[in-house]
């Protein structure tokens, strides 16, 4: 496994086309119950810029977006990056999150 930096994962999200993110399982089953859209994590990756960002190991990511319709809210993307023969984005899990948690107001 490949250890990824923050900047070559901002370019592969800005980079990779839709059918090169994969939703899990979990995630498809979890966003169903929080009431999340999928067009909503689509958009997240490829158009807007992350509020914040952790690295959780060497290939996986906790993205903080702006909630697309909830104000005072982050939409919360758990992001692997696979290298294989192209880069494939496999979202790990989704949810909501009060903006007072990444801010700490």
């Amino acid at each position: 496994m490949t250890d990824i930096d923050l900047e070559k994962v901002m370019q592969t999200l800005a980079n990779t086309p839709k059918d090169q993110i994969n939703l899990t399982y979990h995630t498809l089953d979890k966003i169903s119950d929080r009431d999340l859209a999928e067009d909503w994590i689509f958009e997240s990756l490829n158009r807007k810029k992350p509020q914040g960002i952790l690295k959780q190991d060497s290939n996986k990511f906790k993205l903080h977006y702006n909630h697309p319709a909830k104000k005072g809210y982050d939409l919360i993307i758990v992001i692997a990056v696979i290298s294989s023969p192209k880069k494939i984005i496999r979202v790990v899990t989704a949810y909501e999150q009060t903006v007072k948690r990444r801010l700490r107001i």
